[in-house]
């Protein structure tokens, strides 16, 4: 039997375009990209503490004990080293004392120390870092010990001072 010069040109091509059909169709392929990101540098840390600290009512001269003050350091579980250090933005230095702004002429003194290294005397306020205090490594809480001195006072003196706490990395 013989196949005609047409079918037989029909059949091959059939059979040329299965092969081709199915190679390609084993050998067809996806492909997806995926990009990976990182940031090289240093772990960083933050430091919180209470926005108004209320040292309460006194009657009179003297010196008191005043609440603690508590700040907060958080390092995310990552253990880097850092310290503290504290600048007066609205009252004044005196070498190792703070002289609140009051609303007359009282004179009221602000004292801090270092709860965890009282031996240190007070913290210098005076913006300049190597004055620092509460060094240590990784998250933590740092104490502040306050005292207040008033030395001249009238009746219904109120007093301020805002305090700046700069934390720096080593």
């Amino acid at each position: 039997m013989r196949i005609s010069f047409f079918y037989g040109n029909i059949l091959w091509f059939m059979l040329a375009f299965s092969v081709l059909f199915f190679t390609g169709m084993a050998s067809a392929s996806m492909s997806m990209e995926t990009l990976f990101k990182g940031r090289l540098g240093k772990s960083t840390c933050t430091i919180s503490s209470p926005g108004v600290v209320n040292m309460g009512a006194f009657s009179g001269n003297g010196s008191w004990p005043g609440p603690p003050l508590t700040i907060n350091i958080n390092c995310n579980g990552a253990a880097v080293n850092t310290y503290l250090w504290g600048q007066v933005i609205k009252g004044d230095v005196s070498y190792d004392s703070i002289h609140m702004i009051e609303n007359d002429n009282s004179i009221f003194i602000l004292y801090l120390t270092d709860a965890a290294n009282s031996s240190a005397g007070t913290i210098d306020f005076s913006g300049n870092k190597s004055f620092s205090f509460c060094a240590g490594t990784g998250t933590r809480e740092c104490r502040l010990n306050t005292r207040l001195t008033i030395m001249q006072s009238s009746a219904n003196s109120t007093a301020s001072v805002t305090l700046r706490f700069n934390l720096e990395h080593k």
